[in-house]
């Protein structure tokens, strides 16, 4: 869990689902890439971006409605993606 779920004693269901915060980490990293680097509408580098954008959020889907564990599992596969 952590140092900081350990000292305030915070353990269980409920705090196991802090755990979307990992499947959120590469959504908005790939949004806020694209919108700092104004990365433009066409080309490869925009569709790499899409691509991630919409893994991430079909994974925070798979792990709002179908499983958690499932979708830290595929999450874990996302800085694998190479990015050339």
């Amino acid at each position: 869990y952590g140092s900081v779920f350990h000292n305030l004693s915070l353990y269980g269901e409920a705090v196991y689902w802090l755990n979307i915060t990992a499947i959120l980490v590469s959504l908005f990293m790939a949004l806020f890439i694209k919108s700092i680097f104004d990365i433009s509408t066409t080309g490869k580098i925009n569709q790499l971006f899409n691509t991630i954008i919409i893994l991430s959020f079909a994974d925070l889907l798979i792990a709002l409605f179908i499983d958690l564990e499932l979708a830290m599992k595929i999450v874990s596969v996302h800085p694998f993606i190479p990015t050339y």
